[in-house]
């Protein structure tokens, strides 16, 4: 995805009509058809803005091997996260399920206990 800066710049350079497409596209290293595609209106004008070092989202290590899964990912590892998560719920599926299988005694025993009172 090209910069929101570069795509504005082609739009401004396609609006001003000095340039070819052609010479502007080789001007500015970028593909003949992105130009014709802002200069028609069929590429909207956004872009993809870099990340400031302080950004939360950017990573603040470069990608490792996970120790549990091996993939090459940013640490703490999101894909053995959504595993655990996962395996969590369906444990609680499976005590829930045997959890309604099995008699109340505890209930029923605690409404005898009222009744007898």
């Amino acid at each position: 995805m090209l910069p929101t800066a570069l795509v504005h710049e082609i739009d401004r350079l396609v609006r001003e009509g000095k340039l070819s497409q052609r010479q502007i596209a080789a001007q500015l290293n970028v593909s003949r058809g992105t130009i014709s595609a802002i200069a028609r209106g069929r590429r909207g004008l956004y872009g993809k803005d870099p990340l400031d070092d302080n950004s939360p989202l950017a990573p603040a290590s470069p990608p490792a091997r996970c120790p549990h899964c091996g993939y090459r990912v940013y640490l703490p590892c999101i894909v053995c996260r959504t595993r655990a998560h996962r395996q969590r719920l369906r444990l609680l599926v499976l005590l829930a399920a045997t959890n309604s299988s099995r008699p109340r005694t505890t209930s029923l025993f605690n409404r005898d206990a009222k009744r007898s009172a």
